[in-house]
């Protein structure tokens, strides 16, 4: 017969269970026989297996830089451009221009023009890599605005004058790279 015990320990409530005074050996039993042959030996236990990891997570990995790639070389634009420089616009009837320079000199892709040799008027600046040609150049009664553009050897631009005076003249080029 069992008999059940109830006790309280710190808040907790535990029960046990104790056998009550019943035989000590179970007749239907070998478990609890002293003469009862040892119980077989369990079994060896096989070795656990690694068990798969999931394969790593790939290793983030910085762009490659590239470097840009270099530029080509910027055309030679050197040498001596000549041609037909005409006056396009004359606001007052004031622009002449017998000495208006009919030449564009490139030397290390710097060029110079002298607009006017009479007020000693000369327009310098670079030549771009694409040919562009844009610059100023003030002049005493005022300034030149130069701009153009050289493809093969052909230069077409534009001289704007403005002057103080109040009035503008245009001058339009169409020059062509003498010799090589």
């Amino acid at each position: 017969m069992l008999r059940g015990v109830m006790v309280r320990v710190g808040g907790i409530v535990a029960f046990s269970l104790l056998l009550a005074a019943a035989p000590a050996r179970a007749q239907n039993s070998d478990i609890f026989r002293e003469d009862a042959p040892p119980a077989p030996a369990p079994a060896p236990r096989p070795a656990p297996r690694p068990r798969p990891y999931p394969p790593p997570e790939p290793e983030a990995v910085a762009p490659a830089v590239v470097p840009a790639p270099a530029l080509p070389p910027s055309p030679s634009y050197d040498g001596t451009y000549t041609g037909e420089a005409t006056v396009s616009t004359n606001s007052s009837g004031k622009c002449f221009f017998a000495s208006l320079s009919k030449t564009l000199t490139v030397k290390n892709d710097q060029f110079t023009y002298a607009f006017s040799e009479t007020d000693h008027t000369v327009v310098t600046g670079t030549v771009g890599r694409d040919g562009t040609v844009n610059s100023f150049a003030p002049s005493p009664g005022g300034g030149v605005h130069l701009s153009g553009k050289i493809q093969g050897s052909a230069f077409t631009g534009q001289a704007v004058s403005a002057s103080s005076y109040g009035f503008s003249c245009v001058v339009d080029f169409r020059f062509q790279k003498m010799g090589r």
